[in-house]
């Protein structure tokens, strides 16, 4: 199994890589216009928004416009002891800096933690996800799949992805989060849990 998902891995980060910086921001846009749309967004209150690096799926417009709509905005810290924590920001420019990984994280280490339960909604990044049941899979670390565990059961999952992102079927251990929804520059996938 863990060849598989490392094979998938390797393929997939391989196929984001090919993309070029203009059409990340063209089919970003799109996955944007899909998530603002979605009931589930317009109804949150708490939305936690990974902040994207590298050739993912760019976040950095659709957090700064959440911010506009009075949303509140909470987004991952990589802690000490390998566990992500997440904190309220106000102002992408100023709230953020450069953390682990390179990957901008919550500037004030000595601001609030927020209880993860508070989440409505999380949108979640991957390498990889499945249409068969909303599989992800990231670099491996499992973060997500540990901090997500413990989200309130009513907390809405949505993987955001790039159409060549999709496989059939991720093999998964207990330990793997599905989502709820993966959006993609092309349509909003539903998945019944």
């Amino acid at each position: 199994m863990e060849e598989v998902r490392r094979k998938l891995r390797r393929e997939k980060l391989a196929a984001r890589n090919k993309l070029t910086p203009a059409e990340i921001k063209r089919k970003s846009r799109k996955i944007a216009g899909w998530l603002f749309a979605l009931p589930e967004f317009k109804n949150a209150a708490t939305i936690m928004f990974y902040v994207s690096f590298a050739n993912e799926v760019n976040t950095h417009d659709m957090i700064s416009e959440a911010l506009k709509l009075n949303k509140r905005v909470v987004v991952p810290k990589i802690g000490k002891n390998a566990s992500l924590t997440i904190k309220e920001i106000k102002d992408f420019k100023r709230d953020l800096k450069k953390g682990c990984f390179g990957i901008l994280e919550p500037r004030h280490s000595k601001r609030r933690s927020i209880n993860k339960r508070k989440i409505d909604l999380a949108v979640v990044p991957g390498i990889c996800f499945d249409l068969e049941k909303g599989a992800r899979l990231g670099f491996g670390r499992g973060f997500y799949d540990r901090f997500l565990s413990g989200c309130h059961p009513h907390t809405t999952l949505i993987g955001l992805a790039f159409a060549s992102q999709l496989t059939e079927k991720i093999p998964c251990t207990r330990q793997d989060v599905h989502m709820d929804k993966i959006i993609t520059e092309k349509r909003v996938i539903e998945f019944k849990h």
